[in-house]
């Protein structure tokens, strides 16, 4: 199984969606190292993918302006997504969604683990 392992910069959101692109048919564990990373779109899980913190001092926050959930997987009915995990994380979400999915959304998903998450 392929990890790609990724440290904060400043444009956290190009940094984590090309990760998990990358890991789209194949699979694999796209790895954040302790720190803030900021998104300023929902960042998108495929089948197969884990999006695993390095510890809980690993915080995904949504920039002020993000409207929608910060992490989402199956959102498009042509798209099912499957076997996925999201692990050892905070979620905050910044901006006022006027949602019940500020955070993370699954729509059409099977089997997926979420471990060891605060949701802010």
């Amino acid at each position: 199984m392929k990890t790609i392992v990724l440290n904060p910069i400043k444009n956290n959101y190009t940094q984590i969606q090309a990760a998990l692109d990358t890991l789209k048919g194949v699979g694999g564990i796209v790895y954040l190292s302790s720190g803030t990373y900021i998104v300023s779109s929902p960042l998108k899980i495929w089948s197969n993918t884990e999006l695993v913190g390095e510890n809980k001092s690993v915080v995904i926050v949504s920039s002020s302006n993000l409207i929608g959930p910060v992490i989402t997987a199956g959102v498009y009915k042509e798209e099912k997504v499957q076997n996925i995990g999201i692990k050892n994380l905070v979620v905050q979400q910044l901006a006022d969604t006027g949602t019940s999915s500020k955070c993370i959304y699954l729509e059409i998903v099977e089997n997926f683990i979420v471990d060891n998450v605060t949701l802010v």
